[in-house]
């Protein structure tokens, strides 16, 4: 344990200034691939590093003093000022990575290219990965039931604002469509619905998860994902349908939120 935590560092380092030789040579979803793994790869990684160090520190040199509360918050301060710290790393490749484009071309289309991570990209990875995130936590409640115990009305309540949490993010998702002509954003998201609500249904049949409070993460979940699956339904086959999320939709665009650059367009 000690060992790697001196390797990891090291070897981290040694790689990023290896890499930083091959900076503009190779892109990877249009951004400059050492900048990718600056971002991505190597800071993770030390953020893990950060973690387990700190944690040795905490446990092995400040003694048994240190109860779980002291550690929660060390934890939580330290992992806070990392956010925070992450975020302007992000920043620097994406900006890095334009600065080798317009290096290398001086006309190049640098608003098409912010375009791409704004309309697209970063919608995908937002709603895809929010969508993981609630089924990671439903599932392993199907697999490993609660110890809870919940009154009738706050079971269906919760189970209530599953069906609310799939219309907000349906209607979310609605207005972040991009709507662009070529790449499909819409039908791209309802698969991701669908395929999470069917991976949700099977689980429930295979598992015969019940309908008690200490299935209630998962129930949750499923209703989450069942709802978004209906409103997609609607939103395809009722043009009133689609009228009413547009209603309901209009209340929070701002300012020139129908302006949307198409990107992907046909080559000539």
């Amino acid at each position: 344990m000690i060992f790697l935590l001196f390797f990891i560092p090291i070897a981290a380092f040694i790689s990023a200034v290896v890499m930083y030789r091959f900076n503009g040579k190779i892109e990877f979803l249009r951004m400059d691939f050492v900048q990718f793994t600056y971002a991505f790869v190597f800071s993770p990684l030390m953020f893990v590093w950060m973690k387990s160090f700190i944690l040795l520190i905490t446990k092995n040199y400040l003694g048994s003093g240190v109860d779980f509360n002291t550690l929660y918050i060390i934890d939580t301060v330290f992992s806070v000022f990392f956010l925070y710290l992450y975020a302007f790393v992000v920043i620097h490749a994406l900006t890095k990575s334009f600065n080798l484009k317009v290096y290398k071309d001086p006309l190049f289309d640098l608003f098409d290219h912010t375009e791409y991570y704004h309309l697209w990209l970063s919608h995908l990875v937002m709603f895809v990965g929010v969508m993981l995130f609630v089924s990671v936590f439903s599932l392993t409640n199907a697999f490993s039931p609660l110890e809870v115990s919940l009154s009738d009305y706050a079971f269906y309540a919760i189970c209530a604002l599953g069906v609310v949490a799939g219309g907000g993010f349906f209607l979310g998702f609605w207005l972040s469509n991009p709507k662009q002509e070529k790449a499909n954003f819409s039908r791209l998201i309802k698969l991701f619905f669908g395929f999470f609500f069917m991976i949700h249904v099977t689980a429930f049949y295979l598992l015969d998860v019940a309908f008690d409070p200490e299935y209630v993460i998962f129930w949750l979940g499923l209703l989450f994902f069942a709802t978004t699956v209906i409103f997609s339904l609607f939103a395809y086959k009722s043009e009133k349908a689609q009228s009413i999320f547009e209603r309901v939709a209009y209340g929070f665009k701002h300012t020139g939120w129908e302006f949307k650059k198409q990107l992907f367009k046909n080559k000539k």
